[in-house]
C-alpha cells in the first residue's frame, strides 16, 4: 500500500504524520492522537526543565492570577507554591509597584520586547524587600509565561541567557568590577562602559586594539599566562598586580579570567583591592604598635618606640616627632631616628619650631595632615640636618586639640602616598592615646598638689573624715584653729579633735549623720573662746555609699563680737537719745510752769536745752551717717577749700565745753594753708567727733590742743589729749563700727560709730588717719590730705 506523509505544525514543533489511504475520520483521528501523545511528552519535559532552573517561573492568566510556579518561587519569596497559586501576582508585589506588574502582564506580546520586562520589589514572606527582574511573554492561548530573577545581590551573572546580547551587557554593568572581552587572538571586544571611568581606563584606548599594544608589560605576561592556563584546565584563573599612579601612589588590582565551553573570547574581570591590600598592611603595623605601645610606660618611651617603628615597618629614611609648648607656641623636637638624627634617647642638635612655620608648624596650626612630593618647591621648606626630596606630617590630636606632630622626610621626591598618610593618621591616633593617658595621670598628680596647695591656703579650717571617723585630711588653717602642733594626721580622730570644746562638740558628732549641714556653732574653749561655724557634707565612694564627711570650719568670732556691739549700740542709742530728751523735757516743762522764773535762771535754763538739743543731733547725724556709708550712698561735693575757718569754727564750739570742764586748749594753724579738694561739712564732722571725744574722756586739770599745717604735699590735721588713752589691745578696733572701749568700773555714754564715721570720711577724700594712744597718757590722732595746686 502506497503511504502518504505529512507535516503537521502545532504548538511544540513539527510532527510529521505517515498518511495512508484511510478515509478522512481514521486520518483525523490519528493525527489527533498523535498531536496529544507529542503534546503530553513535552509538556512532561517542560516541567521537567523548569523545575531545573533557579529563577522563578510562572504562567498566570491576563489578570495576573498565578495558574503554575516551579520550586524557585518558595525558595527565593519564602511562600510555598500551594498557598500562592490561584492569586494575583500582584499580592506579593509592593503596593507602588503593582501597577508596573499589572503593565507588564496587559502588555505581554508573543514575540520579545523591551516593554515586557521590569525590576519590581517583591515582599519576602519573612517581610523584608526582594528585587525580581519579571520578564513576561504571551502564548497563543492568551496565557502568560513569565520568569523572576533575583537582582537584589546583582548576581545577574549567574543568569544563563546566552542567546542575549542585551543581557549580556546588564550582567557587565550590574557587576562591580570591571568586566571586558578580549578574543582569541587578543583583541579588545567588549568593555563595561560605565565601571572603566571608576578604574580610569579611557575606554577608546582599548577598543578593538591587541592588548600587548595597550596593557603594561608586566601585566601582558600574566595575561598571557592565564590565558594558556584557562585553555588548558578550562578553570579561573586568578592573578594580582599594582599600577603605579600618576602621584607617586599606586593600585592592587585582582584579575580573574575565565573562558565558557564553545566561546571564542575570554572575559576578564578587574577588581580594585587597593583599600582590602592597604587593610591588611595597616592591620598588621597597627597590630605591632598597639602592642609595642602598650609594653611602654613614659612618654619619652612612647615617643623614641614610634619614630624607630616608623623606620623600621614602613621603610622610611627618618621619623621626628614633635610635641607642642603651647606657653611658647612652639613645636619641640622630642624624639627623632633616623642618619644623624639621635644617640640613643639623645637628639643631635634639637631644634624648635614656632607653630605656624614650616610644614611641621602649617600642620601644627591647621590639624590637617599634608604630603609634600617636591619639598623645593614648597617655600615653608625648613632644612634640618640636609634638605631632601618630599615630607609627610601628620597632627597628634586629641580632643580636638594638636598636641604634637609626627614628622618625616624622604631623599626620593613623591616617596609618600596616601597609603602612608592614611597608616600615619592610625598610629597619630594610637600615639595621641598614650600620651594623653600619661599627660593625665602627669595632671592628676599635679592637681592632687595644687589641691593640696589650696587646702593649705584656704582661709577656713577643712577636715575630711573617713566612714571611721579617722581624720585622713586636716589642713594648716584647721591646725591653727585647734591649736595643733602634730604635722601627721594619722592618729588624729575627730573625738580628739573636739576635745577642747564645749560638751567635747556632741552637737557636731550628733550632726555627722546627716546628708550635710550648715552654720553649726562650735565654741573652742580657749583663751577668747573661740567662736567656729561648721558646714559637712557627705561623699560617695564609686557604689554609690557614703564614704566620710568634709567639714569645713570658719572663724566667725569677730562676726559674733560685731553682733554683740549691735546689742549694745542699740542700748546706748536708746540709752543717749533718752538722756537729752530727759533733759529738754524736763528744763523745757520748768520753764513752762514757772513765768515768775529769775531771767538768769531761765537763760542757764534755755542754754542746757540748747546743749542737749545739739547733742541729739550729732547722735542722729552720726546714725544717719552710718546708715548713708553701709548703703553705699554718701557722697560728698569736692571743692577746693581752705579748712581754716571750719577748724576755727568748730574749736571755738568745743572750747567752751572744755573750759567748763578745767581743761586747757590750744589752737595752731600756720599761715598760707594749701588748699585740699573737700566738702567743708564733712570736715566739719570730724572735728566734731575728734574734740567731742578728747572732751570727754579727758579729765579736769588736763589740755587738749589742734594744729593744722602743710606737710610735704599734706596738709596735716591732728588732735591731741592727755586724757585716759586707749589700751593697746584695742587700738586695732577703735576705727570698728560699734566697738568701744570697755573700761572696768566706768559707764562713759557714746555709740561706737564716731571713729568709724571718721575714718569713713577721711578715706572718702583719699586721706589717712592714724592713732597712736597710752593708757592714762592721752591719745593722738594724726590725718592727712592730698593738697590741691592751681586756681
Amino acid at each position: 500500500m502506497r503511504k502518504f506523509w505529512t507535516i503537521v505544525n502545532c504548538s511544540v514543533g513539527l510532527v510529521l504524520l505517515p498518511m495512508a489511504d484511510q478515509n478522512k475520520d481514521e486520518l483525523q483521528s490519528q493525527i489527533h492522537y498523535r498531536l496529544i501523545e507529542e503534546l503530553s511528552a513535552s509538556e512532561t519535559r517542560y516541567r521537567e526543565l523548569v523545575e531545573l532552573l533557579q529563577e522563578v517561573v510562572f504562567e498566570c492568566d491576563e489578570q495576573g492570577k498565578l495558574t503554575f510556579l516551579n520550586r524557585a518561587w518558595q525558595e527565593i519569596l519564602g511562600y510555598s507554591i500551594e498557598e500562592s497559586l490561584n492569586r494575583p501576582i500582584t499580592d506579593f508585589v509592593n503596593p507602588r509597584e503593582q501597577q508596573a506588574a499589572i503593565r507588564l502582564i496587559a502588555n505581554a506580546k508573543i514575540q520579545n520586547s523591551d516593554n515586557t520586562q521590569d525590576e519590581l520589589e517583591f515582599y519576602h514572606q519573612d517581610g523584608n524587600i526582594v528585587w525580581l527582574q519579571m520578564s513576561v511573554r504571551a502564548r497563543t492561548t492568551g496565557v502568560r509565561v513569565g520568569s523572576l530573577y533575583d537582582v537584589s545581590s546583582r548576581k545577574l551573572a549567574e543568569i544563563k541567557l546566552r542567546d542575549s546580547e542585551s543581557m549580556s551587557r546588564a550582567i557587565l554593568e550590574a557587576m562591580p568590577d570591571l568586566m571586558f572581552q578580549i578574543s582569541d587572538d587578543g583583541i579588545f571586544l567588549d568593555l563595561s562602559t560605565e565601571k572603566h571611568k571608576a578604574f580610569s581606563f579611557p575606554i577608546e584606548t582599548f577598543i578593538y586594539r591587541h592588548f600587548e599594544d595597550v596593557l603594561p608589560f608586566e601585566v601582558v605576561g600574566k595575561l598571557r599566562s592565564a590565558f594558556d592556563d584557562v585553555k588548558q584546565t578550562g578553570r579561573l584563573h586568578t592573578f594580582e598586580y599594582r599600577m603605579p599612579g600618576a602621584k607617586g601612589d599606586h593600585k592592587d588590582f585582582e584579575v580573574r579570567v575565565s573562558q565558557r565551553s564553545g566561546d571564542d573570547f575570554f572575559l576578564i574581570t578587574i577588581r580594585d583591592i587597593s583599600q582590602q591590600k592597604l587593610a591588611e598592611q595597616r592591620q598588621k603595623i597597627l597590630r605591632y604598635f598597639a602592642g609595642s605601645l602598650l609594653s611602654t610606660s613614659s612618654i619619652e618611651e612612647v615617643l623614641w618606640d614610634v619614630t624607630y617603628s616608623c623606620i623600621s615597618q614602613l621603610g622610611w629614611e627618618d621619623c621626628v616627632i614633635y610635641l607642642v609648648d603651647s606657653k611658647k607656641g612652639v613645636l619641640v623636637q622630642k624624639a627623632a631616628y633616623g642618619p644623624g638624627k639621635a644617640s640613643g634617647y639623645e637628639i643631635v642638635n634639637p631644634i624648635t619650631i614656632p607653630i605656624g612655620k614650616g610644614i611641621v608648624g602649617a600642620v601644627a596650626r591647621t590639624g590637617h595632615p599634608e604630603i609634600v612630593h617636591d619639598v623645593t618647591k614648597d617655600k615653608r621648606y625648613i632644612v634640618d640636618d640636609k634638605a631632601r626630596g618630599s615630607e609627610i606630617a601628620m597632627p597628634i590630636v586629641h580632643g580636638g586639640e594638636v598636641i604634637g606632630v609626627i614628622d618625616s622626610e624622604h631623599s626620593q621626591k613623591g616617596f609618600y602616598t596616601h597609603e602612608h598618610l592614611s597608616m600615619l593618621q592610625s598610629i597619630a591616633s594610637l600615639c595621641a592615646t598614650k600620651i594623653t593617658q600619661s599627660v593625665a595621670q602627669a595632671k592628676i598628680e599635679e592637681e592632687q598638689k595644687r589641691l593640696d596647695i589650696i587646702l593649705q591656703n584656704i582661709g577656713n579650717g577643712v577636715v575630711v573624715l573617713d566612714s571611721t571617723r579617722k581624720i585622713i585630711i586636716i589642713n594648716d588653717r584647721a591646725r591653727v584653729l585647734f591649736h595643733l602642733d602634730q604635722r601627721n594626721p594619722a592618729k588624729l580622730t575627730l573625738k580628739r579633735l573636739l576635745n577642747r570644746c564645749q560638751q567635747n562638740g556632741k552637737h557636731l558628732l550628733d550632726s555627722l549623720y546627716k546628708e550635710s549641714f550648715r552654720k553649726l556653732e562650735l565654741i573652742l574653749q580657749d583663751r577668747t573662746e573661740t567662736v567656729l561655724s561648721v558646714t559637712g557634707t557627705t561623699f560617695l565612694d564609686v557604689d554609690g555609699k557614703s564614704a566620710g564627711n568634709i567639714l569645713v570650719f570658719t572663724d566667725i568670732t569677730k562676726e559674733k563680737e560685731t553682733d554683740r556691739m549691735k546689742t549694745d549700740f542699740v542700748s546706748s542709742v536708746s540709752h543717749e537719745l533718752r538722756t537729752p530728751l530727759s533733759s529738754i523735757l524736763g528744763f523745757s516743762s520748768t520753764i513752762l510752769r514757772d513765768e515768775d522764773m529769775p531771767a538768769d535762771t531761765r537763760t542757764e535754763f534755755i542754754k542746757i536745752i540748747h546743749e542737749e538739743s545739739e547733742r541729739l543731733a550729732r547722735l542722729i547725724e552720726d546714725v544717719l551717717s552710718l546708715s548713708r556709708i553701709e548703703k553705699g550712698g554718701r557722697h560728698y561735693n569736692l571743692k577746693r577749700i581752705n579748712i581754716e575757718s571750719a577748724v576755727r569754727e568748730t574749736f571755738e564750739t568745743y572750747q567752751a565745753q572744755a573750759l567748763e570742764k578745767g581743761i586747757k586748749t590750744n589752737l595752731e594753724v600756720t599761715r598760707n594753708l594749701p588748699m585740699i579738694l573737700a566738702a567743708e561739712d564733712a570736715i566739719k564732722q570730724i572735728l566734731v567727733n575728734l574734740l567731742a571725744n578728747a572732751v570727754k574722756f579727758t579729765d579736769r586739770g588736763g589740755s587738749l590742743s589742734v594744729s593744722v599745717r602743710g606737710i610735704n604735699g599734706f596738709l596735716q590735721l591732728t588732735v591731741e589729749d592727755t586724757g585716759m588713752g586707749i589700751p593697746q589691745k584695742d587700738l586695732e578696733k577703735v576705727f570698728d563700727k560699734f566697738y568701744r572701749v570697755h573700761r572696768k568700773g566706768m559707764e562713759i555714754p557714746g555709740t561706737g560709730l564716731g571713729l568709724s564715721i571718721v575714718r569713713e570720711i577721711v578715706e572718702a577724700h583719699q586721706g589717712t588717719i592714724e592713732v597712736s594712744s597710752k593708757p592714762n597718757n592721752g591719745t593722738r590722732l594724726v590725718i592727712l590730705f592730698p593738697t590741691v595746686s592751681g586756681e
